[in-house]
């Protein structure tokens, strides 16, 4: 063996104690602080192996309209991990009685436990609230079903509750926290682990929701990222000096929420928003979009944003504008005769399915949605007049509230909202082409359907638009309001004439009862609306809406629903969603239109059809804020 052999031991012995030591002061020694960066490498391996089902965050109530907590409430929820087939049939007799506590079928329990991928805390199943009352929970724990447990939480981390979709997400983001929020990570309000707001008022109230104590409980994952059933489940409680925790007083009413989301879920939307709106006030009562819980869609966008202030093509909804624009400059009455040829030329526009509307009013070829008609004040009105109407009624702007606070000096409600477009900035007004196709919604032009909603809506405010709110205050623990949130209007907003604004109204009632709409005839109410479609560019796909409001003679509130990219341009959906929402409002308004049946309000006329001597009398009075 030569000398050179004899030294091959030696060195492996020597790289193996190296290796043990090494170990020993990871494993022992600096187990919290390792490497330069000074990596906790416990907390990455129980990041890896391990995750987190936050119960409590510790942080304020969000209320809706009446106080009822849209989330921050404790309430019993049931915590489930998915179960398989095998668990399933050996504790039969269990889940049975756990289907009678829930009060859900037992047939569809099955594929659903089975069928998810992630614990996740149940506030509803199949469109139904789930209500756990505390001996109900201790029902539930005495059936000691592994993994399921029913436990009490505020509701941040359910899925699919109430409101979700515009309450928001919480989550760790040390980027958000060092670029936002420095100054509070600087003087130790927030912790470098903080959870805050991603999305939804969660983000936008950051600073009065915050909290840095929260109670977790902990679960392990195996090597392929299954949450193990069987493991235990541990208590992580952080807590912090006391916090003043701060309420913030919203404008949604839960019921309606509750029935807005249903109906999407009911007609399967797969992407697709509903508005309610307060015209008095402007307020938005209801915000109902899918998908929820990050289900990704065709669309592209984000999963976990509200599409109530995400924007689309508007379609013929935009003719509101149009129409509003042509009867304010003097260039049509309601009853002025019209002829529509199927065709505009040189522009090669056409009608839907190549209709020929003929001579007609322009009441009827508005109720019949004809581009021919509202193609032609289009190109008569030029680019620069339509931007400067459909500005004044919201378009193309953020329109929700913001403004200056005591706490920040350009506050917005809703940051994520999209502010939507009238014209590219590339395409010139003087371009006639541009202004025809802008005319019908087509073009460059998109908007939300909080817009679309504010825009009817601003038919009652003398054409103005409103700021409309989604929270009024913020109250400490005390009871005492912090920051309060008034009712505007948009800035550089101007009246229009009541006569331009009723007659677009009538308009609108003549499409439920003689054009586009006339299916909404059979509506508890009388309602006024508008229907849109819009092809997306080229693609054979479409977003689909329908707006209005009722009830036509005393308005109280303004809907928009819109169907995004869908493969059908006749899809009848929205429609049926618009008259759904608005068969509800009657129902929910009508106990306390029985209270005040012997107060006069102010009427709008009905003279979409034949008018009489007396009803041509009539006259609408503009709404002021509430």
């Amino acid at each position: 063996m030569t000398k050179r052999t004899k030294w091959i031991p030696i060195l492996f012995v020597l790289l193996f104690s190296l290796i043990i030591a090494r170990l020993y002061q990871i494993q022992v020694v600096s187990t919290r602080a390792f490497s330069n960066g000074k990596v906790d490498l416990i907390a990455l391996a129980e990041q890896t192996q391990s995750r987190e089902i936050l119960l409590d965050s510790g942080r304020g109530m969000i209320l809706d309209r009446r106080g009822v907590p849209l989330v921050g409430k404790d309430e019993y929820q049931l915590l489930v991990f998915p179960q398989s087939k095998q668990q399933w049939d050996l504790r039969q007799d269990s889940f049975q009685q756990l289907s009678r506590l829930l009060d859900v079928p037992f047939q569809s329990l099955q594929p659903y436990l089975e069928g998810i991928k992630q614990p996740a805390l149940l506030a509803r199943f199949e469109q139904k609230m789930i209500q756990i009352t505390p001996e109900r929970a201790k029902q539930i724990n005495d059936l000691q079903i592994p993994g399921l447990q029913a436990v009490l939480t505020d509701q941040r981390y359910s899925s699919n509750y109430v409101g979700s979709s515009i309450v928001g997400r919480i989550g760790r983001s040390r980027h958000l926290l060092e670029n936002r929020y420095a100054k509070q990570v600087e003087d130790g309000t927030f912790s470098p682990q903080s959870r805050v707001g991603l999305s939804g008022l969660e983000s936008s109230f950051e600073v009065f929701l915050h909290s840095e104590k929260e109670n977790i409980k902990t679960y392990v994952k195996d090597g392929q990222g299954r949450a193990l059933t069987g493991s235990a489940l541990r208590w992580k409680e952080q807590l912090a000096s006391e916090q003043g925790q701060y309420t913030i007083q919203s404008t949604i009413d839960y019921e309606i929420q509750a029935k807005v989301e249903q109906y999407l879920a009911d007609e399967k939307v797969e992407d697709g928003a509903v508005v309610v709106q307060d015209i008095s006030t402007g307020d938005l009562i209801a915000l109902g979009s899918t998908p929820t819980n990050g289900v990704k869609t065709k669309t592209g966008d984000s999963p976990w944003e509200n599409r109530a202030w995400l924007e689309a093509n508007p379609g013929s909804i935009f003719k509101i504008i149009t129409a509003t624009a042509a009867l304010e400059e003097g260039m049509v009455k309601s009853n002025t005769q019209i002829t529509c040829s199927g065709i505009l030329e040189p522009y090669h526009l056409r009608d839907a399915s190549d209709k020929i509307h003929r001579r007609q009013s322009f009441t009827s070829q508005f109720a019949d949605s004809c581009n021919i008609t509202l193609g032609q004040f289009g190109e008569r009105l030029g680019g620069s007049k339509l931007q400067s109407y459909a500005e004044n009624f919201g378009l193309g702007k953020a329109i929700t509230w913001q403004g200056q606070t005591s706490f920040d000096a350009d506050f917005e409600q809703i940051e994520q909202e999209r502010t939507g477009k009238i014209y590219d900035p590339r395409t010139p007004k003087t371009d006639k082409a541009a202004a025809v196709y802008t005319s019908i919604g087509q073009q460059d032009t998109k908007i939300t359907p909080i817009q679309a909603a504010n825009m009817v809506t601003a038919l009652f405010h003398k054409g103005r638009a409103i700021r409309p709110r989604i929270v009024t205050e913020v109250r400490d623990q005390s009871g005492k309001a912090v920051a309060t949130f008034p009712n505007t209007y948009l800035p550089s907003t101007k009246q229009l004439k009541e006569s331009s604004l009723q007659t677009v109204r009538q308009m609108m009632r003549a499409v439920v009862t003689e054009g586009t709409a006339t299916s909404v005839r059979k509506a508890k109410w009388a309602l006024a609306g508008k229907t849109g479609t819009a092809q997306i560019g080229d693609s054979k796909l479409y977003d689909k809406w329908m707006v209005g409001f009722g009830p036509y003679q005393t308005p109280l509130y303004s809907v928009a629903v819109l169907l995004r990219q869908e493969p059908d341009s006749n899809d009848p959906r929205a429609i049926r969603i618009f008259q759904k929402v608005m068969d509800f409002l009657y129902d929910y308004e009508k106990p306390k239109a029985l209270d005040k049946k012997d107060q006069k309000k102010n009427p709008v006329p009905d003279n979409s059809k034949k008018t009489t001597k007396q009803d041509s009398k009539g006259k609408s009075k503009n709404t002021s804020i509430r």
